[in-house]
């Protein structure tokens, strides 16, 4: 892997999805409480900024007597995931919901019922490709450790491909760890933090269609 930090990167691949504990934001063991899929178009991520506070006086000669600026401050990350299929068990793990099923198959997927947004806590981790001359050379992994408050932000039905947005954001991470593989410390020495990236040293999950049973070693 020499020199692939310095390559660039292109292509957003994989992503993987995994249920948090409410309470530690570990990955949080069970069956449905994992998801890989190709089926990403975009995720899409800007921090939200709380401008600080600048305060300043002027004395009796109209000059400046007291100037003082504050550090601005990062509140979130701000994310925008697009997807090409519906996919209702990934849609119902990021923003709540119905899963409608027959027979114990997933047929599709309702809303919440209108309220308060409340969903669980989530992490993501996103595969791009490395490309060195012109080849790709390897993978990054991205990873959002700790995301919630994920709402689909509507659909249109046209004569195109119907393509899901949410719109959700992302905190600091809990004890996200080694995360849902159990292999992040095989990338780096640190711990995951906001967002973070790393080159990846093992295979990549394997996209399949629904949910999968998220096992911890």
């Amino acid at each position: 892997m020499a020199n692939e930090e310095c390559a660039g990167q292109a292509q957003a691949c994989l992503i993987r999805v995994a249920r948090l504990d409410p309470t530690t934001g570990a990955p949080l063991a069970g069956d449905g409480n994992l998801y890989v899929t190709e089926a990403m178009i975009s995720l899409e991520w800007s921090p939200d900024i709380a401008t600080g506070d600048e305060l300043e006086a002027t004395n009796g000669c109209g000059e400046e007597c007291v100037y003082f600026r504050a550090d601005d401050r990062v509140r979130k990350l701000d994310l925008t995931l697009t997807l090409c299929t519906p996919a209702p068990e990934l849609i119902e793990m990021l923003a709540g919901g119905t899963i409608h099923a027959l027979s114990a198959v997933t047929t599709g997927y309702g809303l919440p019922a209108p309220g308060a947004i409340s969903t669980g806590d989530t992490s993501i981790e996103l595969w791009e490709k490395i490309i060195v001359d012109q080849s790709v050379a390897g993978h990054a992994r991205h990873v959002l450790p700790r995301t919630r408050g994920w709402r689909q932000t509507g659909e249109t039905f046209q004569n195109d491909v119907l393509s899901p947005v949410l719109e959700g954001f992302g905190v600091q991470a809990g004890a996200w760890g080694d995360g849902p593989g159990g292999d992040w410390s095989d990338l780096s020495d640190e711990d995951v933090v906001f967002k973070d990236w790393a080159l990846e040293a093992n295979a990549l999950p394997v996209a399949v269609c629904g949910s999968q049973a998220l096992v911890l070693a």
